[in-house]
């Protein structure tokens, strides 16, 4: 999903993605994405009260 949605530009579909494999990885140990969410939540330059953007705020404030 997150690849794909990364070709078409989709960012916010890309932010929700992006946001629940980090999630999911964490939970195994592994991090290797959670600078491809860091660079799709730097896109957004406003609308940061929206829930998949906070949600994305809380994986990298608590995974980081």
């Amino acid at each position: 999903a997150l690849s794909l949605a990364s070709r078409l530009g989709a960012q916010a579909s890309a932010l929700h993605a992006a946001t629940r494999l980090v999630q999911f990885q964490h939970e195994y140990g592994n991090a290797e994405n959670r600078h491809k969410l860091n660079e799709i939540y730097d896109w957004f330059s406003e609308g940061h009260d929206t829930p998949d953007l906070r949600a994305a705020a809380d994986v990298l404030a608590r995974f980081s």
